[in-house]
């Protein structure tokens, strides 16, 4: 637990300082939990209560339509947080999901807990703020790249960020997360490797 704990205020740590009076009142609000391939942490339609810190492993955020067909709006990484903050903060029942994609470690707080260290702590308040404009921030780009950038780039940004995405995340779910079919994305996948090698040399 003491090395989860440490890899949590590492990851805090690299968006804001956090004081050793803070740290010790927020490390007491989290407890471990192990999530098995396609378990949830959240389900839609359940009430949104906690927040979680991805010690290993990968999750997957998504819609569901009320023709039953999924849309997957994120994907959590190690040292990533999750939990959705819409669903959380409107405080009704979860319009998203969220689904471990691999066997999953994460650390879990209760959100309203969690939350009121921003009226005790300066420190945990503009941990809140920061944290909330990157939010922000990743859903700006990825509305930018849907408006403007073809599928293949889209996936070519997508590995940007992720090279090793498809050992933790099945390639439908990536196919969703693009907006196109798994048919389309092997073709992509095609013609990202046919540029990559036909790719002038520096």
């Amino acid at each position: 637990m003491d090395a989860k704990l440490a890899r949590l205020r590492q990851a805090i740590e690299q968006l804001s300082p956090i004081s050793d009076e803070a740290w010790q009142e927020m490390a007491g609000l989290f407890s471990p939990l192990s999530l098995n391939a396609e378990q949830y942490f959240v389900r839609a339609g359940q009430q949104a209560s906690s927040i979680a810190f991805l010690i290993s492993g990968a999750m997957r955020e998504y819609f569901i339509t009320l023709e039953g067909k999924e849309y997957n709006k994120a994907f959590i990484f190690n040292g990533d947080a999750t939990g959705s903050l819409f669903d959380l903060l409107s405080q009704q029942p979860s319009i998203a999901s969220i689904q471990a994609t691999t066997q999953t470690e994460l650390l879990v707080a209760d959100y309203q807990a969690f939350s009121q260290l921003y009226d005790r702590f300066p420190c945990c308040q503009r941990l809140g703020r920061l944290h909330a404009q990157h939010m922000f921030m990743l859903k700006a780009r990825r509305e930018y790249e849907f408006l403007t950038l073809d599928a293949l780039a889209r996936y070519q940004s997508l590995l940007s960020r992720h090279p090793d995405i498809e050992q933790y995340v099945p390639q439908y779910h990536i196919a969703s997360y693009l907006g196109i079919t798994p048919v389309a994305l092997s073709r992509i996948k095609k013609q990202h490797t046919l540029n990559a090698t036909n790719f002038p040399p520096i």
